[in-house]
């Protein structure tokens, strides 16, 4: 979808992502991702081809990886400010396309999970930036982030 519709793109992730999150136990439990975004998942033709980066995979609470996600595409305009507009567009779809498959928790029921992502991706960022200055941008979004989700 290189050049084509950003929307479009988001429902297929969307659409992934839940099916990923389908309850493996009572519990609830499902298979979350942890890194799950647009440079993870291959798409070819219209159709989610394959997802990739598994490193912090593991079985928990689904909200964790939506925060996740979320939070990294909050925070997608401070690195690639050019495509803000696209990486909207393209977080939009991923809402309408998660919701159109499964319930998609509302910001209220993710603001600790929210803090959490926003917290760990800080701590990923802070690290980056003391290595490349041009990062912070990316550190300071991750901490506006964090805090308005701290609550």
């Amino acid at each position: 979808m290189t050049g084509g519709d950003p929307e479009g793109l988001g429902k297929l992730l969307g659409a992934a992502q839940a099916d990923l999150h389908r309850p493996i136990d009572e519990s609830g439990s499902a298979l979350c991702h942890l890194d799950f975004q647009p440079f993870n998942v291959r798409v070819r033709d219209g159709e989610v081809t394959g997802i990739v980066d598994w490193s912090n995979a593991r079985i928990g609470d689904c909200r964790d990886d939506i925060a996740w996600t979320q939070v990294a595409f909050e925070l997608a305009p401070a690195l690639l400010p050019d495509l803000a507009a696209d990486v909207h567009a393209v977080m939009t779809g991923w809402r309408g396309g998660y919701a159109e498959h499964r319930r998609l928790p509302d910001d209220t029921e993710l603001s600790p999970f929210l803090a959490y992502a926003a917290a760990r991706q800080l701590a990923d960022w802070d690290e980056r930036f003391r290595e490349d200055t041009s990062l912070a941008d990316v550190a300071a979004a991750a901490r506006d982030i964090r805090d308005r989700w701290r609550g």
